[in-house]
């Protein structure tokens, strides 16, 4: 994709239901603009010059999961511009920021690291229940609304969709992943033990940094080998921190993040009833 984000007249003409639509940010394969939906309010509306398997999985997976903390899509099609073909998606337009903003500042408060857990946690419950693992769960993709009332999961496009064939290529010794946040099974792409442990891990390393305001795994290095290493060799050390007084939600984010998968929770639905008891706990 050139440098130069698609022109606004010519969005105007392919979106007659949108208008004042303005570009917001872009880079690599896809622009972002903002515009207002007479019938949806503001949204976003993302362009994409690279159109792969992976980008109807990501749309069917949203679709299928239909969580109130997983963004909508509103509506998909394809635009032409000269001799170049364009995927786009239509969502809503999310007013806030990103975790990893909010850890620019340092940790968060107990409730914001309890809202981070719960919403998250609802998203993955849901996601499971459609037999689909996240892969991704990270601070870049979790949206906190400007009130620090709601949070969102966001970015399906790496996904696994357990009842469909694997994209990632046979014998590959490495599947899709973020360092510091993926789990050893991920790591090593064991595909038959990706399952919702894989994201509970996940969240569980995002949660002690939350918490902490620092991620083990990647304090002090930006290698991703020393990163990989850290995450198959050492287990988590437990939170000098907690946001109870009998330290219930440092033995949750423990128990998440153990490495042999066998040990966390098994469910995303009981990590969810979990914290669930635990907030309504005197």
């Amino acid at each position: 994709m050139g440098a130069s984000p698609l022109d606004a007249a010519l969005l105007a003409a392919q979106f007659p239901d949108l208008t004042g639509i303005t570009y917001v940010t872009g880079g690599g394969q896809k622009w972002v603009y903002t515009a207002t939906h007479a019938k949806h309010g503001t949204v976003a509306l993302k362009v994409f010059s690279d159109f792969t398997q992976r980008t109807p999985r990501e749309v069917e997976a949203v679709q299928k999961i239909a969580c109130p903390h997983v963004p909508e899509i509103f509506a998909t099609g394809f635009l032409t511009s000269g001799s170049q073909r364009y995927f786009w998606l239509l969502e809503p337009w999310l007013h806030g920021d990103n975790l990893r903003t909010r850890l620019a500042a340092g940790a968060l408060s107990d409730e914001l690291v309890l809202l981070v857990a719960r919403d998250v946690l609802c998203a993955l419950s849901a996601a499971e229940k459609n037999r689909i693992v996240h892969r991704d769960v990270k601070p870049e993709n979790i949206y906190i609304n400007s009130a620090n009332t709601k949070c969102w999961l966001l970015d399906f496009g790496i996904a696994r969709h357990l009842e469909r064939s694997t994209l990632t290529r046979a014998g590959a010794g490495q599947g899709p992943l973020s360092a510091g946040y993926a789990p050893p099974e991920q790591i090593q792409n064991y595909k038959d033990k990706i399952d919702s442990r894989t994201d509970l891990f996940a969240l569980g390393v995002t949660l002690y940094e939350a918490l902490m305001g620092v991620n083990p795994f990647t304090l002090g290095t930006t290698d991703p080998n020393e990163i990989l290493r850290r995450v198959m060799n050492t287990e988590l050390p437990r939170p000098i921190r907690d946001i109870d007084p009998d330290r219930r939600f440092s033995d949750l984010v423990m128990v998440m993040t153990r490495s042999r998968r066998s040990l966390r929770p098994r469910t995303a639905l009981k990590t969810y009833e979990w914290l669930a008891a635990l907030r309504a706990s005197p």
